[in-house]
């Protein structure tokens, strides 16, 4: 079995290629989920907008969400600075059969939702479980019940071959990040095409002294209103799989 360090690798190496499509691994570890459409979701003209940041509504201030779980995240005291859809796949590897996955990494599209965020705080959160049925092409635009909504790629998320979860906005801030509190998703959370649940809520910040970059523009991201992501039961004891996934990220400064 390959080292689980030679697997990151080759999920860094290709993780640009996976998120322009969202096909999931197929591979003896389990079952890919099947990309699905809803009814109240449908795909329309990608928006030419371009990206925006938090400094552009100053008056109104934008708090993380109550996950519900007890303790829940902490607050932070730094700004705001954007708020993105991501769209993509969680990497887990199989060491025992009917078990599942260890984690061992993401990779995901994000989307700018931060104009949504200020405007239409509701709406942004009902966007991951709609999306988190589509193609990952296709999750910033988006027609929901009540409104059109376009949001053009604002980065891309993804860990680096250490193993180190690395958000790189198309505008140059980058932040090589380390978790520091997790809970869990609150129960109504959108399962996912999989059926398997959403993943943790998570709160990351800079990693210091980090040797494989340095972060510029950006201190902490919450991962938060998760949908789908975790993994499924294992079928062999080796090889990785790949869960749809979708969820906001709030970055701050």
């Amino acid at each position: 079995m390959p080292s689980l360090r030679n697997v990151l690798k080759a999920l860094a190496l290709s993780s640009f290629a996976l998120i322009s499509t969202a096909a999931p691994v197929q591979d003896a570890c389990g079952p890919a989920p099947v990309t699905t459409s809803t009814s109240s979701t449908s795909v329309v003209p990608t928006s030419t907008a371009t990206s925006t940041s938090a400094s552009a509504s100053p008056t109104k201030v934008l708090k993380i969400p109550a996950s519900g779980a007890t303790p829940d995240l902490n607050t932070t005291s730094l700004t705001l600075k954007y708020v993105a859809l991501g769209r993509g796949i969680q990497n887990y590897t199989c060491s025992e059969v009917g078990k599942r996955g260890a984690a061992i990494g993401a990779v995901a599209t994000l989307y700018d939702a931060t104009d949504l965020a200020y405007s239409n705080e509701a709406l942004l959160h009902s966007l991951p479980g709609m999306v988190v049925n589509l193609p990952v092409a296709s999750a910033g635009s988006v027609r929901t019940a009540i409104k059109r909504v376009n949001l053009s790629v604002l980065g891309h998320h993804f860990f680096d071959a250490a193993g180190t979860p690395v958000f790189q906005l198309d505008n140059g801030k980058v932040i090589y990040a380390t978790k520091t509190e997790n809970v869990k998703a609150p129960g109504s959370a959108p399962k996912g095409p999989a059926g398997t649940g959403a993943v943790d809520w998570l709160k990351l910040i800079t990693k210091l002294n980090y040797v494989g970059g340095v972060s510029n523009g950006l201190s902490e991201v919450y991962r938060i209103e998760t949908a789908g992501g975790v993994s499924t039961l294992c079928t062999a004891a080796s090889g990785v799989i790949s869960v749809e996934y979708a969820a906001e990220y709030w970055f701050f400064d």
